[in-house]
């Protein structure tokens, strides 16, 4: 099974690039993902979502909650 990483907030371009760079150094899970983040983003959170057959998909949230685009700071 194959696993898509979705990040919040969708703009900051570092966090993603983070969170992409630990799944292919071989994060397993979505707990070895956040602990690998929380050293950069100490409120972190990441929940394993609705699956299908073929992916599964883990919501990433820099500050442990989704945050709107409008909400979205200069930390990118």
């Amino acid at each position: 099974m194959s696993v898509r990483v979705i990040t919040n907030p969708a703009e900051d371009g570092a966090f993603r690039r983070s969170a992409e760079g630990l799944m292919a150094g071989g994060a397993r899970s979505p707990m070895e993902l956040q602990d690998g983040l929380r050293s950069d983003y100490p409120g972190v959170r990441v929940v394993s979502g609705i699956t299908d057959r073929e992916t599964e998909r883990w919501y990433v949230y820099r500050e442990g909650h989704w945050i709107r685009r409008a909400e979205f700071g200069p930390t990118s």
